[in-house]
């Protein structure tokens, strides 16, 4: 079974908001009050999902053969829910800037989720005296996304409340998908790398 959590990572911790303050200048001061309050409300809203399946390269020729045949393919699935979405949409006709940037935060924090489950991952690979490459996801350079409906067959996603519609878009749509190979040697791909991974 895939893991539904991973309890090392620190989720109330992840997100820093300097990150998103920096493009302010003047406004700065006006502003951070305003994400204070919707990082606490993100915080209530937040509900991590995060798989997570090792496949030896021969189970998974459709993955491992584009990265030449590692060792491991470890595939991932990260997602905060749909409840943040949802209060974004409740909100958005009355508040709409509140509404903005508890979105805002949002995607920040599935991005810092994946960053933190390719980390893991590669900590996981070091522990086994092997490397982790980088994080690829469906839809982005030459990796198709057609691709997903297997990553969430063999992830048993829709038991965690994670689903592709008709257009095999992601639902909730803060959640993301990657594909790690792990070998004691990797293979250089022209692959681009997910930019949400290390």
């Amino acid at each position: 079974m895939p893991e539904p959590d991973l309890p090392s990572f620190d989720l109330s911790g992840e997100l820093s908001l300097e990150p998103l303050l920096r493009k302010y200048t003047r406004r700065r001061a006006r502003m951070e009050p305003m994400y204070a309050e919707m990082l606490l409300a993100a915080r209530e809203l937040v509900r991590p999902v995060v798989l997570r399946r090792a496949f030896p390269s021969a189970e998974v020729p459709d993955f491992a053969d584009p990265l030449g045949t590692p060792e491991q393919v470890v595939l991932g699935l990260c997602s905060v829910g749909g409840a943040l979405e949802s209060r974004v949409a409740e909100i958005f006709a009355d508040e709409p800037a509140q509404a903005v940037v508890l979105d805002e935060i949002g995607n920040a924090w599935v991005a810092g989720l994946a960053r933190q489950l390719h980390r893991e991952i590669r900590a996981t690979a070091a522990a086994a005296g092997l490397r982790a490459g980088p994080g690829f996801r469906p839809g982005i350079g030459h990796w198709p996304v057609e691709l997903q409906p297997r990553i969430f067959r063999l992830l048993e996603a829709e038991q965690h409340g994670i689903r592709l519609t008709g257009g095999l878009m992601m639902e909730p749509r803060k959640s993301v998908s990657m594909i790690v190979p792990v070998g004691q040697r990797l293979a250089r791909t022209a692959y681009a790398p997910t930019p949400d991974a290390d």
